[in-house]
Formats: structure tokens, sequence, C-alpha cells
């Protein structure tokens, strides 16, 4: 009889030492659910959500190298901080929401991931949408889809050179034309004041061929 006590009190001292911590540990780690903390009080983990948006969209979105995209992170639910990374890199940390504007300046596929980690209050959720980037490609006016060649863009700016250096040289291009016009206005004076001169020249000879005449015919070196 004292050994089947003794064995119901060691069983006892046994399950006490054991079944005990394995079950309050096992309340430290819940989640979502109702854990024993604090001498019995119960905790329930809230479900958070946070929502990711690339150029105002919830989707994967394609873009040409060098472009910027507007990445915006809102916490729905749960309260504290949001992390938004790209590619692993973060580059936002702070209070919802999330605002940020990223340069991709080379090809390749990005994975954006706007992260709320778990609180006292609410587990962590995440949201992700990727980024397409790829070369830009210049098509022809008119259709055809074949990108222009590196060299054309030459040919046209040699065909518009002067034109487009007439319009950017605007008060130049007025000065040599009324400098221009001013050296054919001095040409045409100049070439009317020679004839002038001319004429005054030969109006002078015959003025002095009539003195002359007249003179003779007073010193009667004339006859009549």
């Amino acid at each position: 009889m004292k050994k089947f006590n003794l064995f119901f009190i060691f069983l006892f001292i046994f399950l006490v030492l054991t079944i005990i911590p394995i079950t309050i540990n096992a309340d430290d780690y819940c989640v979502g659910e109702s854990c024993p903390v604090n001498g019995g009080a119960n905790l329930i983990l809230k479900n958070s959500n946070v929502s990711l948006y690339l150029n105002s969209v919830q989707s994967n979105i394609s873009i040409n190298i060098n472009t910027y995209v507007n990445i915006t992170s809102i916490l729905i639910n749960g309260t504290g901080n949001i992390t938004v990374y790209n590619n692993g890199s973060l580059i936002y940390n702070g209070t919802s929401p999330s605002y940020n504007n990223t340069l991709f300046n080379s090809t390749g596929t990005f994975n954006i991931t706007g992260f709320y980690h778990q609180t006292s209050q609410y587990n962590s959720s995440y949201e992700t949408w990727w980024v397409t980037v790829g070369e830009e490609e210049v098509v022809e006016e008119g259709g055809g889809g074949r990108p222009i060649s590196e060299e054309e863009p030459e040919i046209i700016e040699e065909k518009k050179g002067f034109w487009e250096w007439i319009k950017s040289n605007v008060m130049l291009s007025i000065f040599l034309l009324i400098l221009l016009l001013l050296i054919l206005s001095g040409s045409e004076y100049t070439r009317r004041k020679i004839r002038k001169k001319r004429k005054v020249k030969k109006v002078q000879r015959l003025n002095n061929k009539i003195k002359k005449i007249i003179k003779m015919e007073k010193h009667g070196e004339i006859k009549k």
C-alpha cells in the first residue's frame, strides 16, 4: 500500500515538472489563437493587411529603361511601421503610407515587396509585385515596327540643320539681312554718285569749251 501511494506521488511530481512547462512554452509561440499568457490572460493576434501599388495599380508592370516608378505601400490593418524592398534592398522604413519614386536604369525583372512585421497585436503580412524593365525602342512614324537606325537621326539633322540654325538665331539672321540690304543700297548710291560726277565733269568740259570760244571771238582769233 505504501509502495502504491509513493508511485502516485512520484507520478504527480513528474507531471508537474514536465507537462506544465511544456504547455507554457507552447503558449509563448502560438500565433492567431487564444494563448494563455501572463497568468492565464488570453492574447489574440489580429490579421494585418498591407497593400502595394506600382504607378497607382496593384499589378505587375513593364517599363522602358531609365524610367521612374511610383512605389506606394499602405497599411490597411495594423499599427506601426511598414517596410518596402526593391529586390531585397530596403527603400523605405516608416509609417504608412509610403511614397517612393525609384529610377530603374538597368534592364531586368525586379521584385517589389511591401512588408508588415508581426507586433504584439497583429501578425505579419506582405504584398509583392514585379517590375520588368526593357530596352527602349524608337519606332518610325507611320508604323512598321522597325527601330530607327543610329545613322538616320544624323541624316535628318543634316537636312534640317540650316533651318534649325535660322530658327535658333532669329536676331542674327535679321541683322545679316539688314546688313545685306545696306550693302546693296550703298552700292546703288555709289553708282549714282559716280554717274552724277561724270555728268558734272561733262558739263564742265562743255562750259569750258564755250568759254574758250567766246574768248577767242573777243580777241578776233575766230573769223566770222
